[in-house]
């Protein structure tokens, strides 16, 4: 599985695409297969380590935030009805990665049928830079 990792904070030049291992699942695990990952304000910030005031990050990282992808399977505390369902959302541990071992429940979010998963992405997107526009 390749996965975007950040090793320094030189910011987008210094990116790096590293295969590693299938994720670990726990009971809490849904693992998606990531379809579309926007590049947010949060994350190039990030990325040149403005941020390590408010969330200091830990390298090396898997970059990105928010995605959109497809739910292949899940574990045991998590509903089986979310097997290839389309969903957006969030996960604190990165989402530049093939595939995404979602653990907190409330984070990811079911694609409206006649939404597709590029234009779901942009939910995410448009929040995040409204967001920082309102703040700088």
């Amino acid at each position: 599985m390749k996965q975007i990792i950040q090793e320094t904070f030189g910011g987008i030049c210094e990116l790096k695409i590293r295969s590693i291992e299938e994720p670990k699942v726990s009971p809490f695990s849904a693992i998606i297969q990531t379809k579309y990952v926007p590049i947010l304000p949060w994350d190039w910030l990030g990325e040149e380590g403005f941020l390590q005031n408010i969330h200091p990050v830990q390298l090396p990282t898997v970059i990105g935030y928010s995605f959109t992808g497809i739910v292949q399977d899940v574990e045991a505390l998590r509903n089986k009805k979310l097997i290839g369902q389309a969903v957006f959302g969030a996960n604190p541990g990165g989402t530049a990665s093939e595939l995404i071992n979602s653990q907190i429940t409330p984070i990811i979010f079911p694609v409206p049928k006649d939404v597709s998963l590029y234009y779901s992405e942009f939910l995410t997107c448009n929040f995040n830079v409204v967001a920082f526009k309102l703040n700088y």
